[in-house]
């Protein structure tokens, strides 16, 4: 492993254990993910700047507010990467209002804001992009009825952003998802096709490197988990390394997180988090090395997958909570 991804790795297993004793009462599934964004902005995690960063969250939205529900932490992260919190935190507020106009009101909408307010903090722009991403949203719908829902409304922001024609990006996404079907779900598939569209390339090419990562991963007994963290790998493989790296890097990155705190706790994170938590932060460590325009555009798209997946997971976490209440 070399010295800047050992350092990278120690950083956030630092912050990840301040995270998880600050955070205690909290759910620590989406710690990690929470941990690396911090890291990906080139800021560390301070639990007392963490918890005011909360307090601003409180005193601006209300407990029924989408804001404190399944998006809570992520919306503190936010806060806590904004050069100034308050400011930050009026903005997700009024960008979000403009949002319900234009989508279903839903507790993946706070991401939505955060998204795009990362995108443009010019509201004419904001209007553009959501206007393009509905259209098409729309599009896909009428394709994909059943499969497009809620939780996926922050991905079409970067798709809005794309120098393309919407029919393209459609027919892009449809050939991917007609390539992936056999790998996951077809609501997977369309998650990674999305991620895959945002960048250049055929839909051949990115699909087949997609795939065979994968199987590069399972070479080294490394499966990796078919849901809708399968996203994060997605981006890993739309980087310009080349997979056989990217498969050495996260089998040493496994390998050092595992052998660590709280990766070795008997509660702690299991063999399948800490694949995701590794692509995660590679994804954080390519990125970094990137031009600054493709490394924003990275980066984006990383945090529209791990929120959207680590939402996606908190949501089934309280309903088997709930189901398990109720026998």
């Amino acid at each position: 492993m070399n010295t800047d991804i050992r350092t990278l790795c120690d950083n956030y297993l630092e912050d990840l254990n301040k995270m998880n004793k600050a955070l205690v009462w909290d759910s620590n599934i989406g710690n990690p993910i929470y941990t690396s964004i911090i890291l990906s902005y080139k800021k560390r995690f301070d639990a007392e700047h963490f918890k005011y960063c909360g307090k601003i969250l409180k005193s601006h939205e209300g407990i029924f507010s989408d804001f404190r529900s399944y998006s809570n932490l992520a919306t503190i992260t936010t806060l806590a990467c904004a050069a100034d919190p308050e400011i930050k935190m009026q903005q997700l507020s009024d960008t979000y209002k403009m949002l319900k106009e234009d989508f279903l009101k839903s507790s993946y909408l706070p991401v939505t804001s955060i998204i795009l307010n990362e995108l443009s903090d010019n509201k004419v722009k904001q209007t553009e992009i959501v206007n393009r991403a509905r259209n098409i949203y729309k599009r896909l719908k009428s394709n994909h009825m059943f499969l497009l829902d809620k939780s996926q409304s922050p991905y079409f922001l970067s798709l809005a952003l794309l120098e393309k024609s919407d029919d393209t990006i459609v027919n892009e996404i449809e050939e991917c998802v007609t390539i992936l079907k056999g790998i996951t779900s077809k609501q997977y598939a369309l998650n990674i096709a999305i991620v895959l569209t945002t960048n250049p390339g055929t839909p051949e090419e990115k699909c087949r490197k997609f795939i065979n990562l994968y199987n590069s991963l399972l070479d080294k007994n490394i499966k990796f988990r078919k849901d809708h963290f399968l996203s994060v790998l997605a981006i890993l493989s739309t980087l310009d390394i080349s997979n056989e790296q990217l498969a050495i890097d996260m089998k040493e990155v496994i390998n050092y997180l595992r052998g660590h705190k709280p990766y070795t706790n008997l509660f702690g994170y299991g063999k399948k988090d800490c694949y995701v938590h590794s692509a995660g932060l590679l994804c954080t460590y390519y990125n970094s090395a990137e031009g600054e325009c493709i490394a924003l555009t990275n980066t984006i798209t990383a945090i529209i997958a791990y929120e959207t997946a680590v939402m996606a997971a908190i949501a089934a976490s309280s309903a088997a909570a709930a189901s398990a209440a109720s026998c």
